[in-house]
């Protein structure tokens, strides 16, 4: 009499069989339609030459998580970097001269007196909009240099994070001054530093804008902005800076609309003043 195979067992076996199939799909979807490389969009010219090409990672396809494998998902679990990391932040208050109010949030207050050498690298970070030091990404981007034996510090606007609104002008994607401020206050403090900045959302706008006013000579160390006085032998106080800030014009490329999960369009500057 022939031997039944146990009804478990064969339930067993299906649910092996399905498993592998939607494994296969699965790998064959993330690496057909999820991974890609990131799209640049750069402006032809001499900086471009100069740069892009030595963007190697850029170029790769960027593969995410497979638990973070569309924008959707991972603006979800963004929400979980901000109590995800432990650490705190003590601030330093700047007046701007028309009154404004933007604040240094040093990362374990790594600006006190004895923290380390003054002249390891210093990271400022911008944060994108309505946002401040409290943000997730802000916190993990100062515990990644603090990691490396760098001072970190997170760059608030007026009237984000606490900080009083104290003059008529807030902050917008314009408003390059308050980042001139606070770079020239960090280099009054530890001149010796190099300082590497990176910009996130909106702060990349701000702080792409910046570095391109302050290599025209557009800034000083000692003055406020004054467009009839361009000097172009200055240089820009960041040594060198990273910006991701979102497309500025959304609608220039079709398939911006419905994308999912083939890499985040944005655009990225990179400045060696050094």
């Amino acid at each position: 009499m022939p031997t039944e195979h146990p009804r478990g067992l064969t339930q067993t076996f299906v649910a092996a069989g399905a498993a592998a199939a939607a494994t296969a799909w699965w790998l064959r979807h993330y690496h057909s339609n999820v991974a890609s490389p990131p799209t640049l969009t750069v402006a032809d010219g001499p900086l471009k030459q100069a740069v892009v090409p030595h963007l190697h990672h850029l170029h790769r396809p960027y593969k995410p998580p497979v638990w973070g494998f569309n924008t959707h998902v991972q603006t979800g679990l963004g929400l979980l970097r901000r109590v995800s990391i432990v650490g705190g932040f003590s601030r330093h208050i700047l007046l701007a001269d028309d009154g404004g109010t933007v604040g240094l949030d040093w990362w374990c207050s790594c600006d006190a007196p004895g923290w380390g050498p003054l002249e390891v690298p210093i990271m400022l970070v911008c944060h994108g909009i309505n946002g401040g030091s409290h943000e997730g990404y802000c916190k993990w981007a100062c515990a990644a240099a603090a990691k490396k034996g760098w001072r970190s510090l997170v760059l608030n606007y007026r009237g984000c994070n606490g900080l009083s609104l104290t003059s008529p002008r807030g902050y917008n994607a314009t408003l390059t001054a308050d980042v001139h401020l606070a770079i020239k206050s960090i280099k009054g403090r530890f001149p010796g530093a190099p300082i590497f900045a990176v910009g996130y959302s909106l702060g990349g706008m701000i702080l792409t804008k910046y570095l391109g006013e302050a290599g025209a000579g557009f800034y000083d160390h000692g003055d406020q902005p004054d467009a009839s006085k361009v000097c172009g032998n200055s240089r820009p106080a960041v040594s060198r800076a990273a910006s991701a800030s979102v497309r500025l014009d959304p609608h220039c490329d079709p398939s911006y609309h419905g994308s999912q999960g083939r890499g985040a369009t944005c655009t990225a500057a990179a400045a060696a003043a050094a």
